[in-house]
């Protein structure tokens, strides 16, 4: 299980970095949102395939739900379309509710989706951004 901590220790890391690294070059702040959004899903759905046995060894069809949860948020914010507010409020929604099912569990398998609560709240924040810059967009374009 320590390996699989250190494992995502790096895909945040990797996941950060690579939104850094995309804005640095010039994209658009959706679209490190939106890529850390996939980023999120992909690794929420890695570590539960990683834990989901010795979960369910340990507490058998509950396991379901601890990994299930996690699951369903982040692909109920990869869902979300467009750049709106709407989205912007259901991807906060369900990070915020990713990183509290985390710390709620967290002395059982909720340690391991600590990291793409991390991610989850990066992609909600790059989303924030965006919007303010398309407000401001919008806003000299008026003028």
């Amino acid at each position: 299980m320590w390996m699989v901590m250190v494992v995502s220790a790096v895909l945040v890391a990797a996941a950060c970095a690579a939104a850094f690294g995309v804005g640095i070059r010039g994209e658009s702040v959706a679209t490190v949102g939106y890529g850390l959004r996939i980023a999120a899903c992909v690794f929420t759905v890695v570590l539960a395939l990683t834990v989901v046995g010795s979960a369910w060894a340990d507490s058998g069809a509950f396991a379901l739900l601890l990994v299930g949860v996690p699951i369903l948020l982040a692909a109920g914010s990869l869902m979300a379309k467009g750049n709106g507010r709407r989205m912007t409020a259901v991807l906060w929604v369900a990070a915020v509710l990713m990183l509290g099912w985390a710390l709620l569990t967290g002395l059982g398998l909720g340690m391991f989706f600590l990291g793409p609560a991390i991610v989850m709240l990066a992609a909600a924040t790059a989303s924030t951004l965006g919007n303010q810059s398309h407000a401001v967009a919008h806003d000299a374009h008026l003028s």
